[in-house]
């Protein structure tokens, strides 16, 4: 059974599809460290990078006692810098097989550490929203969502990781 952890804004039809799916959930509490559209958004507060997560200390503590209650390690990264772009992106990292993708002027510094310490390679990208931006299926493939920003695109392709763009289009009735 594997732990998700999921905006308590989340719609509580996913919440139970999750659950029937045998997956616990962790609810990411909202805070007034980013705006409050996005206050409880998982990738704001949080990084998974292989098994080591890198918690930021507002979820810390909301989070923290839920996460060890269920055997779930983290490190404590950094307080946030600010409510706004650019300063709420240093847990919005991605990992995609060996390699952590960010705006690495705005990453944490514990992910760093921990992304060196795994031996992992940094890609640097100017997309801040990485995580937000990407969808990490498996090693060698990334999911863009929506029209990715063109860097991603480029910096995945030189890679050797696949970028299968899905282009969103809004219907028009006529």
């Amino acid at each position: 059974m594997s732990i998700i952890c999921l905006s308590e804004d989340a719609q509580d039809a996913l919440k139970h599809y999750i659950r029937l799916k045998g997956h616990q959930i962790v609810e990411i509490k909202r805070t007034t460290a980013v705006y409050e559209a996005v206050s409880a958004h998982s990738d704001l507060y949080l990084c998974r990078i292989k098994n080591e997560r890198i918690l930021s200390p507002e979820q810390n503590a909301k989070i923290g006692s839920m996460l060890r209650a269920r055997g779930i390690s983290y490190t404590i990264g950094s307080p946030l810098k600010g409510s706004r772009y650019p300063d709420n992106i240093a847990y919005n990292a991605a990992w995609a097989g060996s390699y952590l993708i960010h705006n690495l002027k705005y990453t944490d510094p514990a992910i760093l550490k921990k992304t060196e310490e795994l031996g992992l390679e940094t890609v640097h990208v100017k997309q801040g929203y990485t995580k937000c931006s990407l969808v990490v299926v498996d090693e060698q493939f990334t999911v863009s969502l929506a029209v990715p920003p063109e860097g991603l695109m480029t910096k995945s392709s030189s890679m050797g990781i696949s970028p299968l763009t899905l282009i969103l289009r809004r219907l028009q009735h006529l």
